[in-house]
């Protein structure tokens, strides 16, 4: 998919005919600020998708080593020390006990 030898030549060919032989060095110095330019843009947007790529594979593992919210609530539900069960109630109201202030995990809030 690259530029061969033959488009090469008529390439150089083509700069030849409609660049004057003392104006060559300007053009080819112009040409290699752009070149520059282009590559060091390259260089900056490869350098930020890599880091977006690192960032999203980061937070993959953590939210593959933190357990699911269907395995937490497997678990047995925190009782209260008079044995009353906190979390979603008959109702469907989660949180509303009888108010000693337990979060879910059994904690004090």
């Amino acid at each position: 998919m690259g530029i061969g030898f033959s488009e090469l030549v008529v390439i150089v060919l083509v700069v030849l005919v409609f660049i004057k032989p003392e104006d060559l060095p300007a053009f080819f110095r112009k040409l290699g600020k752009i070149y520059a330019e282009l590559k060091k843009g390259y260089d900056e947007l490869t350098a930020v998708k890599d880091d977006f790529i690192r960032e999203v594979e980061a937070a993959a593992r953590i939210e593959e080593e933190a357990p699911a919210p269907a395995e937490a609530g497997t678990q047995a539900s925190p009782t209260s020390p008079g044995g009353e069960a906190h979390g979603t109630q008959a109702g469907g109201a989660e949180g509303q006990g009888d108010g000693e202030g337990l979060a879910q995990s059994g904690k004090p809030l």
